[in-house]
């Protein structure tokens, strides 16, 4: 995930996102000291919404679903503590 803006206020917009070979959109998307939400719209597939939380340690883990399927969810982690936006399903 590329962040390439963010606002004051934690949001962001107009950054991308890859996972292999697929990219998509990041739009609704803030992050805070302990939280951060977005959803992709990926170019290839439904949009997915990534929910997740920092630790005390500021790792970030979280859950992610596609849109409209909320009851079909997987985890993710932060790969890297350092780097914010490689992540991978857990």
């Amino acid at each position: 995930m590329t962040i390439t803006t963010e606002d004051g206020d934690g949001s962001f917009a107009g950054s991308t996102a890859q996972f292999g070979d697929v990219k998509g959109d990041i739009v609704d998307a803030r992050a805070t000291d302990t939280d951060f939400t977005c959803q992709i719209n990926w170019h290839e597939g439904p949009s997915g919404r990534y929910v997740g939380r920092f630790d005390f340690q500021g790792r970030l883990t979280g859950i992610t679903y596609a849109v409209g399927h909320e009851e079909q969810q997987a985890n993710w982690v932060c790969l890297d503590d350092k780097t914010f936006g490689l992540l991978q399903h857990a």
